[in-house]
């Protein structure tokens, strides 16, 4: 039987907005959520106000749980070819992609704050794919597909932070998100355009020595 949606990719971003930045905010100093636009964070003003500054940026695709019925035991995962070219993308900027999902099976039981599961997109041509994910055991993917890394824990997604964002200045990072956002041009299907990610640039703590990955 199909599996379908109950919610959107953006009221999914609401409950992995946050739960992302409470995984990274004891190793940065600042995390500044972003949904890139270039009229705005793009903008002189956006570039004047940030200074001298430098930033660390993370790419987020916000994914929706599907199920046969609301309530089952497992939801079903899917990535996008989309979000694949976007992580080739990414890569040359030093800008990783992450996707996560809300671990509910029900409309009912979505609230922010809700246990979310994180997954790696490897910079790898792949066609859409898709994997099943027990709620009672949401660190196990039940058939593992190939260029993802996941789910990952705590430490594995400050680990990401740190080893594979490279630290940028604002016009950097913006043109680096810009041209990650803007992959799903050539993904429109018959309906409008694919999927938007969002964004978080984060600042080092005081004290800490730039990278340079």
């Amino acid at each position: 039987m199909k599996s379908i949606g109950f919610m959107s990719e953006n009221t999914a971003a609401y409950a992995l907005m946050p739960d992302l930045v409470s995984h990274l905010s004891a190793h940065h100093r600042r995390i500044i959520p972003l949904r890139f636009s270039s009229t705005r964070e793009g903008a002189r003003t956006a570039d004047e106000s940030m200074g001298d500054r430098r930033v660390k940026v993370l790419a987020v695709y916000a994914r929706r749980p599907k199920v046969t019925h609301a309530g089952d035991e497992t939801i079903l995962v899917k990535l996008n070819s989309l979000l694949f070219a976007s992580a080739r993308v990414g890569a040359g900027f030093g800008i990783p992609v992450l996707a996560g999902v809300p671990l509910v099976s029900s409309l009912l039981h979505f609230s922010i704050g809700v246990p979310c599961a994180w997954f790696l997109l490897e910079p790898v041509e792949q066609a859409d794919t898709e994997f099943n994910l027990r709620l009672s055991q949401p660190r196990e993917v039940e058939n593992p597909v190939s260029g993802v890394s996941g789910p990952l824990t705590r430490e594995e997604i400050a680990d990401v932070a740190a080893s594979k964002c490279r630290e940028m200045d604002w016009m950097l990072a913006a043109e680096g998100m810009r041209s990650v956002r803007d992959t799903e041009q050539g993904y429109r299907g018959p309906f409008g355009a694919g999927y938007t990610p969002f964004f978080l640039a984060m600042t080092a703590k005081e004290g800490e020595a730039p990278t340079t990955a």
